[in-house]
Order: C-alpha cells, then structure tokens, then sequence
C-alpha cells in the first residue's frame, strides 16, 4: 500500500526520537538522511532563547555540556548558575547573576564596578588588589569599617578607638586632620598643641567610643608634676600657663612685696619662701596693692 507510507520523518523514525517528542517532530531541522547522528550545519542554535557566543560557542563545549539529557534541551534553564554551579567560588553568597560580574570570553573577572556595593572605592583604595580587602572569595564577609584592614598601621593601640575615619582619609593615611577645639570640650593651647595623642589618652577607648573619658583639670595629667603635693588643689591654671610648666601667670610675678608686711597685712598667714607665698596668696584670692 504504497501510497498510505507517511513522508514525515517521525513516521518512520519514532523509534530513533531521543528526545521523547520534546522537540515536535520536525526532525529534518537538525537531522540528515545521510546520517541521522550527524546534526552539522543542520541546528542553529542561534534560534533559541540563548545564543551560542565565545566560550559557549567553542567546538570543545558538547552539547552534554549543558543539557543533561536528550529529552531536555527545551527545559535546559539559561541562568549562569545552573552550568557553572561548580565554578562558582563564592559559594552562592554573591547570587545567581553571574554575568554581572563574569563575561562569556573567559570566566575570569577583567572589570568590576565596586560602586555598585555598600562600600565605593575612593583615593588609595581605587588601585588596591581585591585580596588585600577580601582575604576568600566569600566578597561578602568582608569587614566596611577602616580598623579591620588598617589594624596594624594604628599608632594609637585603640587608645583612640577604632573610627579611623573619624581624623583619617582615603587619600593618604598620613593626611590625618582633628579639630580638638571644636570637636572636644578641652581646647589645646601653648605647649598641649604639640603633644601626642596619647600623652594624655592613655587608656584604651570604651568600645563604642572614640577616647576614654578623661578629668576636666589639670591634674588629671599633670599630677606627677605637682611639686605642693595637692597642697593647692587641682586649679593648677590659676598659677601655671600651658606654654611652659615652670611658667606662672604674669600677676602673681608682680608681687614682691616684703615678707614681713604681708604677714603684718594678712593676718594668719605664715611666713613661707617667696614662690609658696605667692601660690598661697592667688589661691586665697588675695592682693596687694603698690
């Protein structure tokens, strides 16, 4: 019955179809009468959802590659992660977008916009290498505050907390600006202007904090400079200037009177050496006139 033979290729090749119909019955789209295994220059796969390109085009990449059987070539998902799972050394922390980071030329990584992060990268940190900051490829476990990286280029041995962000800058670690008048309730002047941070911070800061609390007074810092041994209080700037320790303040230079007249004109007070007279009288609020 010659004329009721089908002229469809499924009619005759049912049996051959690997695919389990998932493809239609089409079968001369992708398959030759000279050769049924042979699909050469009968399939485009342009003609998909995903489009063959560099690596993915590459005549060592098999089919078996990416479509795990014969009968799934229409369900084979076009997400990165679902070939390159394997490859994926962030272990799923950085999501399934790959191609936001990697290309199809080479799965290595030649660009990354790090703005697009939590953290842009500004001044020294624009030429840094990824693992000087990320020390896995975990990206994400990386720390944002300064102190993590910089542990070991603080001077300070936490004496000013951990905000280096708070004096320093991204330019140059170096170019570091506070205002201690402003930003303090403990203006410097004369000779405090000069010393280091930690001559009076001396102790590691609370966490949370950028500096331990020090005393308001002078003591608080000066008190092994005391030579009344607290005889006088703790208001040693009533005496001293902060431009030089041994210096004291003009007024009580000026008086010179005699011993024994103060002690005839201030009744009570002994007769001591000339420098303690002087303290024992700007303490009690006392002067003399010519």
């Amino acid at each position: 019955m010659f004329k009721e033979a089908p002229r469809e290729c499924i009619g005759c090749h049912k049996k051959d179809d690997k695919h389990n119909a998932s493809l239609g019955e089409k079968c001369a789209d992708c398959h030759l009468e000279s050769d049924w295994k042979n699909t050469v220059g009968r399939f485009n796969h342009d003609r998909t959802k995903f489009v063959l390109r560099n690596g993915h085009a590459k005549a060592t990449v098999k089919c078996v590659a990416c479509h795990k059987d014969l009968s799934s070539y229409r369900k084979t998902p076009v997400e990165c992660i679902s070939c390159h799972k394997k490859d994926d050394k962030h272990e799923g922390q950085s999501g399934a977008a790959c191609q936001a980071c990697h290309g199809d030329q080479s799965w290595k990584v030649e660009k990354f916009n790090h703005a697009l992060t939590r953290f842009a990268l500004t001044g020294r940190h624009v030429p840094a290498l990824c693992k000087t900051c990320h020390l896995t490829l975990r990206f994400k476990d990386a720390a944002r505050d300064c102190f993590s990286c910089h542990q070991k280029e603080d001077k300070h041995k936490l004496k000013l907390g951990v905000r280096c962000e708070s004096c320093h800058n991204t330019r140059a670690w170096s170019l570091w600006d506070f205002n201690h008048d402003k930003r303090t309730k403990y203006p410097l002047t004369g000779a405090h202007v000069k010393v280091a941070c930690e001559s009076c911070h001396k102790v590691d800061a609370p966490k949370g904090k950028d500096a331990a609390p020090l005393g308001g007074n002078c003591l608080s810092c000066h008190r092994k400079d005391d030579v009344h041994d607290g005889q006088f209080g703790a208001r040693c700037e009533q005496c001293h200037v902060t431009e030089r320790w041994k210096k004291l303040q003009q007024r009580l230079s000026q008086v010179s009177a005699p011993v024994h007249a103060r002690d005839s004109l201030i009744e009570g007070m002994p007769i001591l050496p000339g420098d303690v007279v002087r303290s024992w009288v700007w303490t009690n609020k006392i002067g003399f006139s010519s």
